[in-house]
């Protein structure tokens, strides 16, 4: 389209505006002169409606009848005179009413509305949310009717003023003033996880303070003084409080055990598959309470395969970290209302694929070594995926069968694991040639058990004990690829072993025969100092001392889980147990070197 035919198009399209502008205009005047027509005839109407009221009046006034009565007095001639006068008077012209009515027009008057003026009073007193209703009392006092502003006469009448009352006063008020729920509305509250898990933590702490007759006012954190430090540690030995078992655990083996690092009598275990339950769950973990006295569970949880090793986290008390057969991390969480993991590594994660014999957690990372000898780091917020993954393999470049797993206490890097070849090799994880750094061969059958010394004196961290089923028991140092010293266990499979947290000399060891045999060093190289049979004799796979050394904690093949009480004379070492030991270590350093 050119310039010039848009320009016509544009001018075209004004000009029709326009012409609509003038029809709507002239309708308008149309319209309003419409309007004033019909209120001119309206306004005619009411005139001629009064021209005809005056007309009736004038009428009425002529029609009415004069009497006349020849004996009328005096006064009456002068009424009638009276009358007549007003008579001309009315019948006198007088302009048309529509005269004055022509003359009226209409005014529109602008309304002014004038706000009355506001006396404001002030008194001495604290101002408060009540003070202008005791304002208001005291200015109702004075009976006068005076303006307001204006004192009355007489003394004002005096009331008591309430204090005043601040935001957190009146807060405590409101929630004294509590309602009652109704039947529906406490149903409600009962039935909510929530209250149900808080209601049954609060309940186990209560049933842990009353099974135990505990006195809350005493001082439980002051050292026991009552211990005989005489070098005589003769004892009794360990004695049987409970033993763990429900239906539960029927034809389950114990795999692992773990005490709780922030509730000392609270320990995991973790249980194998029951072949004659196929539907049953795979894997299943029980947490334990050693002072309720009562033979079920705390809390019962499940996997989709049996848990091989099991373990608390270090930093939360209700976080435990499981591993599986199928190769899985999982971990549970006491406070889930459900029993299933809350997070689970997967399948094809790059990580393990045959049974997780070990764990350990350090910080806040999870260390986990498989049967095929694969070594895994995990994180704890993230187990999607493995943050390292390396393969323990021999010079031959063979993957290690492990079996058993621990960290040292001198490098921070470094970990011992023991393998089905009979063999224990020492390994960094963050080296740049990460792997095995050191071999110690003398087992003749796969090791079971592995513990490092718990000592807090630095001569014996170095040390670490081994078990077999080769029926043997190995003291080793780190420093040495001989072992120190070798116990032989009368032909009984050692199914595992663990050092004493508290006496650096003292350590227990389980067999399959059902012995529970607790050695001392100092005491006896060769033989146990205490020796004690379950009944039954059961076959025993796990062995782990609480933390504080006060209970013992035994687990055998069919899923029983017996708890020792440890006598205090024997765990807790006496003033020259450290200066003995390094007298004995040195006399089985010169034994093996006469022997090799």
């Amino acid at each position: 389209m050119s310039g010039k035919n848009f320009d016509d198009v544009i001018k075209r399209k004004l000009a029709k505006l326009e012409e609509i502008r003038q029809e709507r205009k002239q309708l308008e005047v149309l319209k309003s002169a419409r309007d004033a027509e019909k209120a001119k005839e309206k306004y005619i109407k009411k005139i001629k409606s009064f021209v005809d009221f005056d007309k009736i009046c004038e009428e009425t006034l002529r029609l009415t009848p004069q009497i006349e009565n020849p004996t009328v007095s005096s006064s009456k001639k002068k009424e009638n005179e009276n009358i007549q006068i007003l008579k001309d008077n009315v019948e006198t012209p007088k302009r048309d009413i529509s005269e004055k009515l022509s003359k009226l027009t209409v005014f529109h008057t602008e309304i002014t509305d004038i706000q009355p003026r506001d006396i404001l009073t002030s008194t001495k007193s604290t101002q408060t949310k009540n003070s202008n209703a005791c304002l208001q009392r005291l200015e109702g006092g004075f009976k006068s009717k005076l303006p307001p502003g204006c004192m009355s006469p007489g003394l004002p009448k005096v009331e008591f003023v309430l204090p005043a009352i601040t935001r957190l006063e009146s807060i405590i008020e409101e929630r004294k003033a509590v309602t009652e729920l109704t039947e529906e509305e406490k149903l409600a509250f009962i039935s909510n996880t929530n209250f149900q898990n808080a209601l049954k933590r609060i309940g186990s702490v209560v049933e842990n303070v009353v099974a135990n007759n505990r006195d809350i006012t005493k001082d439980y954190t002051r050292p026991n003084t009552s211990i005989d430090d005489a070098d005589d540690v003769s004892c009794s030995g360990v004695l049987l409080n409970v033993m763990f078992e429900c239906e539960l655990t029927t034809n389950r083996c114990i795999t692992d055990m773990d005490w709780s690092p922030f509730v000392a009598d609270r320990i995991v275990a973790s249980y194998h598959s029951n072949v004659n339950e196929p539907l049953a769950p795979e894997g299943m973990t029980l947490v334990w309470n050693a002072s309720f006295g009562k033979t079920y569970p705390e809390y019962i949880m499940h996997s989709s395969s049996a848990v091989m090793s099991i373990c608390f986290d270090n930093f939360d008390p209700n976080i435990i970290i499981g591993g599986t057969y199928s190769g899985q991390i999982v971990m549970w969480d006491t406070r889930s209302p459900k029993s299933i993991p809350i997070q689970t590594t997967k399948l094809n994660s790059g990580a393990h694929v045959q049974p997780i014999r070990s764990l350990n957690i350090n910080s806040h990372n999870i260390y986990s070594i498989s049967s095929d000898g694969r070594f895994c780091t995990w994180n704890m917020d993230m187990l999607s995926k493995p943050i390292d993954v390396f393969t323990l393999g021999t010079k031959q470049k063979r993957p290690i069968a492990a079996t058993c797993m621990t960290f040292t206490d001198i490098e921070y890097n470094d970990f011992l694991v023991g393998g089905e070849d009979g063999c224990v090799y020492k390994a960094n994880r963050f080296d740049a040639n990460a792997g095995i750094k050191a071999k110690y061969e003398q087992h003749d059958c796969p090791i079971s058990g592995i513990s490092m010394s718990h000592s807090s004196a630095s001569e014996f961290n170095h040390l670490f004990l081994t078990s077999s089923i080769d029926s043997t028991i190995k003291l080793w140092s780190l420093h040495s690829e001989n072992p120190l010293h070798t116990i032989y266990n009368n032909f009984d499979y050692v199914m595992d072993i663990s050092w004493c947290p508290t006496n650096p000399a003292l350590f227990g060891t389980v067999n399959e025969s059902g012995h529970i045999d607790l050695w001392n060093i100092n005491m006896d190289s060769e033989e146990p100092i205490v020796s004690t049979i379950v009944d039954g004799q059961p076959a025993l796979n796990r062995f782990s001392w609480m933390p504080n050394a006060k209970h013992i904690a035994v687990g055998d093949l069919d899923g029983r889980l017996y708890l020792y009480e440890a006598d205090n004379r024997l765990t807790q070492p006496v003033h020259n147990e450290n200066s003995a030991l390094i007298e004995t270590l040195d006399m089985l350093r010169q034994k093996s070197l006469i022997r090799d």
